[in-house]
């Protein structure tokens, strides 16, 4: 099954996702004739020319060409959208066009830069000279609660999906990382204990104790008790996180486990938050330092586009 959106196959087929992406893609795409026909259909529409079917047994290679005959037909046969794409493939707007074609991201950071945009993210709070943030290398690294905050607030259904890599700089395992994403939050971190978003959906990948958890309100006496489920975070291993907010389920994806056990596709954990607010910032923090132990993780092409 093809888990990957439009926009990410664009950039692919445009060679414009980071190694550890296009790798992913290319493994999914040698085990899925669908996918790799819709491969074939980008490069096609949008005058990208970046795919070898060399590898690809000769049975096989029809039934990929004959399925990417029908989308093509079956595009055909929407005289809207076929005339739109033709349009913009006659202007040489082609590759463009797909994308304007596709649900807009609300807020895309690939920190390709090496610059901090404040046209995205609320200036960082800072709580000590040995926390913060940096970009580098096309990446953003977190250190010791180093905070990401967006500038918008988001209302209606999203999905968020970013990839995050963390550093064993401890020889302990209590050491290991976390990283929090927040939904729906002011964005204001309290000093109470050490510096936590109080409030929205609070999602944490735990590599410490092998689990995401979800939590809503943490920072409320009666806050709504959370779901967690159980998942490797090895040291030094890019993973991709997707999760999605219908406006009220959550639902956390991770991929990267190399699990057969448990497969990408299906969410680790997910759950019900009526409760919670139903707008907010986007939060992404790390963990604080213990016991003179820093912490460190890189995040990259944090998206975050509407629910469909």
């Amino acid at each position: 099954m093809n888990r990957f959106d439009e926009e990410t196959l664009v950039l692919y087929a445009a060679g414009r996702v980071d190694e550890s992406r296009r790798r992913e893609i290319a493994e999914a795409a040698s085990r899925d004739e669908e996918l790799l026909a819709t491969l074939e259909v980008i490069g096609v529409v949008c005058g990208f020319c970046k795919f070898s079917f060399r590898k690809v047994p000769p049975t096989r290679l029809q039934r990929v060409q004959d399925r990417s005959r029908s989308i093509l037909a079956a595009a055909r046969r929407h005289p809207v959208w076929f005339a739109l794409v033709l349009l913009l493939a006659v202007s040489g707007m082609a590759g463009a066009g797909w994308v304007m074609l596709m649900p807009r991201s609300l807020l895309h950071d690939n920190f390709n830069d090496n610059w901090f945009d404040s046209r995205l993210w609320l200036p960082p709070p800072s709580f000590g000279d040995k926390q913060g943030i940096r970009e580098a290398d096309g990446r953003l690294k977190l250190v010791n609660r180093g905070y990401l905050i967006s500038k918008q607030e988001f209302t209606g259904p999203i999905e968020v999906s970013f990839d995050w890599i963390w550093n064993e700089l401890g020889l302990n395992p209590v050491y290991a990382d976390h990283l929090v994403i927040v939904l729906r939050s002011a964005g204001i971190p309290t000093p109470d204990y050490p510096f936590e978003v109080p409030d929205g959906i609070v999602i944490r990948l735990n590599a410490w104790e092998g689990r995401a958890e979800v939590d809503a309100e943490p920072g409320l006496q009666n806050h709504q008790k959370g779901e967690w489920g159980e998942v490797k975070f090895s040291p030094d291993t890019w993973y991709h996180i997707r999760i999605t907010d219908d406006g009220e389920r959550i639902a956390v994806y991770v991929t990267g486990r190399n699990d057969p056990d448990h497969p990408d596709e299906k969410p680790v954990v997910e759950g019900s938050y009526p409760m919670a607010p139903k707008s907010g910032h986007l939060v992404i923090y790390n963990r604080e330092q213990v016991g003179g132990v820093p912490h460190e993780s890189w995040i990259d092409n944090v998206t975050v586009r509407p629910l469909r």
